[in-house]
């Protein structure tokens, strides 16, 4: 998958119909050969040949934790940012999160589309309500165990990341995440999916007239928010650049040092556009972090931060894009 928010077509070259990536996996001893095939329509995964039955299996496979200076809009942007960060997040120690995740949204698409021939074409009260039954009852089961997973999960990285924080900026400073499922900054503490299941249920009802008018559903996961303070105020607004840059960094380790609590391994980490005029507290932690991390790191740059890696101490092999071709 690419981090950024493309399309499959966007990875597919201009011309093509189609994008191949291969690879091999070496684990314990075991290899395991990858294909993967991307159309403009989906992806198809090989695993030694054998289509992978879903996603998670390679995720499980092949974890992976990416460094970006796209990262400040975790920090800067709106909430859909931020469910992105813990979208990835997430499925790397919880391979059930994606799939949860992918049939909450295909259930709200088909329920949007609903709502909108329920406006065009004047439906009745009464036969909007039986053609959505059955659909609202996926949204309400794939969309509370969606919201567990994501409280869990939050519940989880916040200590780490609050840690994280104090250890990169050398202050006391408090970084804390709060979980607002719905959107609702009065946060809920889900208890069981049962529960949930409930509360998603009468919000859904309540909503009805404004889901029509919008031809959208206006409650769900699909509206939650993860609310960032630095000493309680909201990051996005009273933190400084600095500030905002070191909240990012603090928010990948604790992904990582929860990654590794959890799991017990390393995952493959990728440094998207390395700078080397990086601030003294991040090129501190990046430095310390390859310098401990037993694991493959892919850093691309466009220059090759010749300082940075030499402080780091390790070998690196270097690879010029620019003289690479994309196609055989």
């Amino acid at each position: 998958r690419t981090f950024r928010n493309g399309k499959n077509r966007d990875l597919i070259h201009k011309g093509d119909e189609v994008s191949f990536l291969s690879g091999a996996v070496s684990q314990r001893g075991l290899e395991t050969q990858i294909k993967v095939r991307i159309y403009p329509q989906g992806k198809k995964i090989f695993l030694d040949e054998k289509l992978a039955r879903s996603t998670s299996v390679l995720l499980e496979l092949l974890p992976v934790i990416i460094f970006s200076p796209a990262d400040h809009g975790i920090i800067d942007g709106d909430s859909q940012d931020r469910k992105h960060f813990l979208n990835r997040a997430a499925v790397n120690v919880d391979w059930e999160y994606a799939e949860d995740s992918q049939a909450y949204n295909k259930v709200l698409l088909q329920r949007n589309r609903i709502l909108r021939d329920a406006a065009d074409q004047a439906w009745s009260t009464n036969r909007l309500l039986d053609v959505l039954a059955n659909w609202d009852e996926q949204l309400y089961h794939y969309g509370a165990r969606l919201i567990l997973r994501r409280h869990y999960y939050l519940s989880d990285l916040a200590p780490k990341v609050a840690e994280e924080y104090k250890r990169i900026s050398l202050s006391n400073e408090e970084f804390q995440i709060t979980y607002e499922p719905f959107g609702e900054e009065e946060s809920l503490c889900p208890e069981t999916e049962a529960e949930l299941r409930e509360i998603f249920s009468k919000k859904t009802k309540d909503s009805l007239r404004r889901d029509l008018a919008s031809g959208s559903t206006q409650v769900g996961p699909h509206k939650d928010e993860i609310l960032l303070t630095l000493n309680g105020n909201k990051a996005k607004f009273y933190a400084s650049q600095g500030e905002k840059r070191t909240c990012a960094l603090a928010l990948r380790l604790g992904e990582l040092s929860l990654f590794r609590a959890k799991l017990n391994k390393p995952p493959i980490l990728l440094f998207d556009d390395v700078s080397s005029e990086l601030d003294l507290a991040r090129r501190h932690s990046l430095v310390e972090l390859l310098r401990k991390e037993n694991t493959q790191v892919l850093i691309t740059a466009t220059e090759l931060p010749s300082s940075l890696i030499g402080d780091v101490g390790r070998m690196f092999e270097h690879l010029d894009l620019n003289a690479v071709g994309v196609r055989d």
